[in-house]
């Protein structure tokens, strides 16, 4: 739904490494406890050999002979990119501790908070990063986006109103606020994100499904198939969601009602349906095999 920009240390930062891993190489073998030339070397794999591994070791080999903060700002980035958002936290935390007037890593601890949804603390880190570098075009960028995504979040939760975001933004809002929640391990959060849009947007069946398919996954099959049911009683037949039914009666042993649902959903004209249908809908009615999706 939006582009978060992760920074460098500084804008220049870039010509220390560039097409530079042959120096760096001979700097370390004339002194392999030379620390700046292990951070130089990672950041060249990083960005230029796109070696992200090797750019991860070296930078912990460098961070343990000198603890910099552009060295635990530039491993942040490493684990942002790799999905570590734990660890990456806990970098710019320590790069911000070694240098609290280093822009950059606020502007990247920023982006890190946005992963976990903390709109707020992401947007103090932003404004913190251009209140130390005022023409700071990243972290500005960054703004704009938190700003919007808090304004869609004050609407969805009906603390204020807005005409100019639309149930569309708000269900794009929900899917992607919901995705990020599962992937940083809150799903309680994520169920409270999509309760709440099906009270503002109570006709939309994507929101229905994210959420039966978060129950379905953690294997809360009664609950899953309760949304489904609450879906359908309100929405009539959905091809996607009878779907959905369908895969979670086949996990739960349910053949002859998977079969129904299979059916239906193929008569609205979905081709997984109907080669659901052929291969479990036979004369005997027996499972096969448990479906995974």
């Amino acid at each position: 739904m939006s582009v978060i920009f992760m920074s460098y240390t500084t804008h220049q930062d870039k010509n220390t490494w560039k097409n530079s891993f042959t120096l760096w190489e001979k700097a370390l073998k004339a002194n392999p406890k030379n620390h700046f030339a292990m951070y130089s070397l990672a950041l060249a794999n990083f960005t230029e050999a796109n070696d992200i591994d090797n750019a991860e070791k070296l930078l912990d080999k460098a961070i343990n002979l000198k603890e910099d903060f552009m060295y635990y700002n530039n491993r942040g980035r490493i684990h942002y990119a790799k999905g570590n958002y734990t660890l990456a936290l806990d970098d710019f935390d320590k790069s911000i501790l070694l240098d609290s007037a280093n822009s950059a890593a606020y502007n990247n601890r920023g982006a890190v908070r946005q992963q976990f949804c903390d709109f707020i603390g992401a947007l103090s880190d932003y404004k913190k990063a251009v209140e130390l570098n005022p023409d700071y075009q990243d972290a500005l960028n960054n703004i704009k986006r938190v700003e919007n995504l808090l304004s869609i979040d004050s609407v969805l939760f009906e603390k204020s109103e807005n005409k100019a975001i639309s149930e569309v933004d708000i269900l794009n809002f929900v899917l992607y606020i919901s995705e990020k929640m599962l992937n940083t391990g809150q799903k309680p959060k994520a169920i409270l994100y999509l309760e709440q849009a099906i009270k503002v947007i109570p006709n939309n069946y994507e929101i229905y499904e994210r959420l039966a398919l978060i129950y379905h996954l953690n294997e809360e099959f009664s609950e899953a198939k309760d949304v489904y049911n609450q879906a359908l009683d309100k929405l009539g037949k959905n091809e996607s969601l009878l779907l959905g039914r369908g895969l979670l009666n086949i996990q739960i042993g349910d053949t002859v009602s998977a079969c129904k649902d299979f059916k239906q959903s193929a008569e609205l004209g979905n081709d997984r349906a109907k080669m659901l249908e052929q291969e479990f809908c036979g004369d005997t009615l027996s499972v096969k095999r448990v479906l995974s999706f």
